[in-house]
């Protein structure tokens, strides 16, 4: 292990015009959205199943815990995460399979520290309660699940991703339902679904350590190449928080508005707003699996066949025909998928007021529905551009259209928080919007140059 700094520091191979490992990425980006989804789901399934047994107070008082934990490390995890996919591409690609257990167990040991950090801000705190302890407590198991989350995308564990969610919140839901019938509170709620939480990242880290079972000798030696990856993509990690902080910031906003309520736990949320809008992002579910199966298949073939002429010294006309090919490949995966966003889209609008009465929701909230499901689509095409731009090396772009997302969406939504409660989700809704279609352009001109682009980052990496 003692060499990995020196590999991982002059081995520029990965810059080349070359095959990368680039799919991690930009897959991590999608399937990371997976899990969250499923959570949304056994939330669902513990309120449906404990509604008679618990008063609604209770039960959003647990809601409110679990959101602010997910929410927390998903953002703060960001760039350990991004940073943990990109070094284990580069790493296969390398074919230095023997150093990914060290990138690991530094990407873990970072994420301690940070929870470490956390629970000493904590414990600064005059007046901690047990709502804060278990929030801090909980995100610090989600951060670790998301952590290792990466590197199973990265090793493109799909199988090992669902086997370790579907048991961990199998487990989740089975324990915070026991604790509520057995009268518990709602912050031992709170824990045990923490409990099938840390389940998932044992069976995540099952995965990968019965993977990869090399000898690791030095974890000074991972945690330096980490730095060095950090340093050299930190546009990378820099745009991965302001993706996930975008996700999230409109409910922040709205959090804090006049809809905010406190609930028993003391955290403030917007039970309106959160719930209609977390059924609107399940619209995306099924357009998610079909993009990760399109990237995982012909894009991906095209891909490599523009790589793989480059390193065999193809000719120009052979290489600018590839790449017309992958631009082709590019529109239609977005186009194909748009068009199946929409059709969903255009189901959840028109049943919307169904999908309120079976959600439990107030016949009000119809339009606020109908508006996120429509704004989650634009959503969902902006984080398909941003997964090809991944694919493309362009993280600059990357990182200052999540800036970018982020800054709209926090704008739009107090404006909207000014305007009133009849215009809550359209702050959101034109966001995305308007996100999505600059990342759009963005996607057209790098595909538009993606020859000229590829050389240059080459000759790029040759200078230095």
């Amino acid at each position: 292990m003692s060499g990995a700094v020196p590999v991982l520091l002059h081995g520029r191979k990965a810059d080349t015009p070359r095959e990368r490992v680039t799919s991690s990425d930009a897959l991590g980006a999608i399937v990371a959205t997976g899990p969250w989804i499923l959570t949304i789901l056994a939330l669902a399934a513990i309120s449906l199943t404990t509604r008679e047994d618990l008063e609604l107070d209770t039960l959003a008082a647990f809601r409110t815990i679990v959101v602010y934990a997910f929410a927390l490390s998903l953002v703060a995890t960001a760039p350990i995460t991004i940073i943990s996919i990109r070094m284990t591409a580069d790493l296969l690609h390398l074919g230095r399979t023997e150093l990914l257990l060290g990138c690991f167990l530094a990407s873990l040991l970072l994420g301690a520290l940070l929870s470490a950090a956390s629970f000493a801000v904590l414990a600064l705190v005059s007046s901690v309660s047990p709502a804060g302890l278990a929030v801090v407590i909980c995100s610090s198991v989600v951060g670790f699940v998301w952590i290792a989350l990466a590197l199973s995308t990265a090793l493109r564990d799909y199988r090992g991703i669902l086997m370790a969610f579907a048991g961990g919140l199998a487990v989740s839901a089975f324990v915070t339902v026991g604790v509520a019938q057995a009268g518990g509170s709602y912050v031992q709620m709170a824990y045990g679904f923490a409990v099938g939480l840390f389940v998932t990242m044992l069976l995540l880290c099952y995965r990968v350590l019965t993977e990869f079972r090399h000898p690791m000798r030095n974890i000074l030696a991972p945690l330096q190449a980490f730095g060095h990856f950090g340093r050299t993509y930190k546009m990378l990690a820099i745009g991965a928080t302001f993706v996930t902080a975008g996700v999230w910031v409109d409910k922040w906003i709205i959090w804090s508005g006049p809809e905010g309520e406190q609930a028993l736990s003391g955290l403030v949320h917007a039970p309106t707003y959160d719930g209609a809008m977390f059924i609107a992002y399940l619209s995306i579910v099924p357009c998610l699996v079909l993009f990760v199966s399109i990237l995982e298949t012909s894009f991906t073939r095209n891909y490599r066949r523009y790589y793989l002429a480059i390193s065999a010294h193809a000719t120009l006309t052979t290489i600018e025909r590839n790449a017309r090919d992958l631009a082709v490949q590019t529109h239609r995966a977005l186009l194909r998928t748009g068009r199946a966003q929409f059709i969903i889209c255009l189901i959840f609008v028109m049943a919307a007021p169904n999908i309120v009465e079976l959600a439990g929701l107030h016949y009000e909230d119809t339009g606020l529905l109908r508006v996120g499901a429509i704004g989650a689509s634009f959503h969902f095409l902006f984080l398909a551009s941003l997964s090809f731009l991944l694919f493309f090396e362009r993280h600059t772009e990357f990182c200052l259209l999540g800036a970018c997302q982020f800054t709209l969406n926090s704008i739009f939504t107090i404006a909207t928080l000014l305007a009133g409660p009849d215009y809550y989700g359209l702050g959101y809704l034109a966001a995305a919007v308007i996100s999505s279609l600059i990342a759009f352009a963005v996607v057209d001109r790098s595909i538009g140059q993606l020859t000229y682009f590829t050389f240059s980052r080459a000759l790029g990496a040759a200078r230095m």
